[in-house]
């Protein structure tokens, strides 16, 4: 049975309120919210190249937001963070459903840039613990990376790390085998979910 416009637009509207922009496919295969249910709201039609240094790898994508004026000042590759960082939230939810005894990321929160503060992109409860959540594109040196994983470690009780490529993620999986990685393609969300590899992350 076909779930109707106005149900289709109020679980639309829930998930932007979480993940600030997300695309049309995004909607769609997360949200099973079709286009057709998102009439009026903002949107904002780009051509993105969502891997770091792979110009020739490119995607043609609708982003939407609650927020007009969110789309307009905001670059194409911020909006692509954005929602980088809402599909690494999707593989989470699919990943506890997929368990006998689901625990569901809670008080999942979007955060913004603090000058002077390596803050992840967003936080999240896992039960009792605080975990941080960071999107890489693939731009992150291994200075930088090591950075970002002193003071998360730091700060949180656990770290969630999404990517782009699964190679990079093999690797980071192996350097830092405590934390989470999941392989996160969001223009093709189909794809994405948490990277498999012969060493199991601790949380």
């Amino acid at each position: 049975m076909k779930m109707p416009d106005h149900q289709m637009r109020e679980r639309a509207v829930e998930a932007l309120m979480t993940d600030r922009v997300l695309t049309a496919r995004q909607l769609f295969v997360d949200h099973q919210v079709e286009e057709r249910a998102l009439r009026g709201l903002p949107y904002k039609d780009a051509l993105v190249h969502p891997v770091h240094m792979r110009p020739s790898e490119q995607a043609q994508v609708r982003f939407y937001s609650l927020s007009a004026a969110l789309l307009r000042n905001t670059t194409n590759p911020q909006l692509s963070h954005f929602t980088g960082t809402a599909q690494i939230r999707h593989a989470l939810i699919r990943q506890a459903l997929a368990s006998p005894q689901p625990d569901l990321p809670k008080s999942w929160k979007v955060l913004g840039h603090v000058k002077g503060l390596d803050q992840p992109d967003a936080e999240f409860h896992r039960g009792d613990l605080l975990l941080a959540t960071e999107f890489d594109t693939g731009s992150y040196t291994r200075t930088k990376i090591m950075m970002k994983m002193d003071e998360y470690r730091e700060r949180y009780d656990g770290v969630v790390w999404g990517v782009v490529s699964r190679k990079r993620g093999e690797r980071l999986q192996d350097r830092f085998p405590d934390i989470q990685v999941v392989y996160d393609t969001w223009w093709n969300p189909q794809v994405t979910g948490p990277l498999t590899t012969k060493r199991k992350p601790v949380r």
